[in-house]
């Protein structure tokens, strides 16, 4: 809990800060998550046998890629997460929060390129990771007026329908893409602009429920401009997206059950779902969201083997001061 929480109210006792670390990873995981050395995380008990030069490479490309495919606003990401972005470093980083923090927001990606430290290179790997949400841009102001609101505000992001002039004026004046708020890549931004216009599609509602039906009716083929089959689907896949979409929406989410907050709660017989957290040569240790694992005993198993991160169901077979022996009934995926 310590190593978690060095940068969180560090003139706290380390209880709270705990605590307060504790209920952040409830609440957004990934942002808490990132602070920590990924092989503090637990991968395994035969991760000191490896090269631990190839092992933290390793891990961080893991981290770098599991924080670049959710994507970042650029406008409230803090460098914890801004430096774990494809390309970026922690000078790098900190180089387009000082600019942020001097401007007060970033109003398109082009900004980035005059940015200090980010070159064409950079530029080109982290640019399709770091979103601008036209929505925020417009709130932000105190002449923002009426607007009208389309969908419920998810994970703080609220999507806007641009309809009035005025709306449409400043975002203009702003020099808005709405194009930056989706994952596809500037490179391609030509692209996604033949095909809006041809399908007769505005920028402006771009994640409406209109638009991403519209897309998700088109193939490939729709795109007249001369490209290779992966860019096309790459755009049809970012266009196809609510701008309140989160990739991480389609793996499973921790279950949490109120009547099972800890060891002694748990009797013979209850059905969890948890994750494989390390697999030995005696059976697998399971994260069931106690304070231990449980052991899954290769005895328990079925016949079935399980993988280090597979979700399963399994069975409380027994529970002593050793620690909780379980059953595996299925693996869920």
């Amino acid at each position: 809990a310590v190593v978690s929480t060095q940068s969180t109210g560090p003139d706290l006792d380390t209880n709270l800060r705990s605590a307060v670390s504790l209920g952040r990873r409830v609440l957004e995981p990934l942002s808490e998550y990132v602070k920590i050395e990924p092989q503090h995380l637990g991968v395994g008990q035969y991760q000191h046998d490896i090269a631990q030069k190839k092992l933290s490479t390793r891990l961080e490309d893991i981290v770098s890629e599991a924080v670049s495919f959710t994507g970042l606003d650029i406008n409230t990401c803090s460098l914890h997460m801004l430096q774990k972005i494809a390309g970026l470093t922690k000078a790098r980083a900190q180089a387009i929060l000082d600019t942020r923090n001097s401007i007060g927001h970033f109003h398109n990606r082009e900004q980035i390129k005059s940015i200090k430290g980010i070159g064409p290179k950079s530029y080109e790997q982290c640019i399709g990771f770091l979103r601008i949400y036209p929505d925020q841009l417009l709130g932000s102001s105190d002449d923002r007026g009426e607007s009208d609101e389309a969908g419920p505000a998810v994970k703080g992001k609220r999507k806007l329908v641009i309809s009035s002039k005025s709306h449409k004026s400043k975002m203009q004046k702003l020099n808005v893409c709405f194009l930056d708020q989706t994952s596809v890549h500037p490179e391609s931004y030509h692209i996604a602009c033949t095909l809006m216009r041809e399908q007769r599609l505005r920028q402006e509602d771009i994640g409406s429920e209109g638009f991403v039906a519209a897309i998700k009716q088109l193939k490939p083929d729709d795109i007249s401009v001369k490209c290779d089959e992966g860019t096309k689907q790459c755009i049809l896949t970012a266009l196809s997206q609510r701008t309140d979409t989160d990739y991480r929406d389609q793996f499973a989410r921790p279950i949490f059950k109120s009547d099972v907050v800890c060891a002694e709660s748990l009797t013979i017989g209850t059905e969890l779902e948890g994750r494989v957290s390390n697999v030995t040569h005696f059976g697998a240790f399971v994260d069931v969201g106690l304070e231990r694992d449980g052991l899954i005993h290769i005895s328990k198993m079925g016949g079935q083997t399980v993988c280090l991160g597979n979700r399963v169901k399994v069975r409380v077979e027994k529970k002593d001061h050793k620690g909780i022996g379980l059953y595996l009934l299925q693996i869920l995926g």
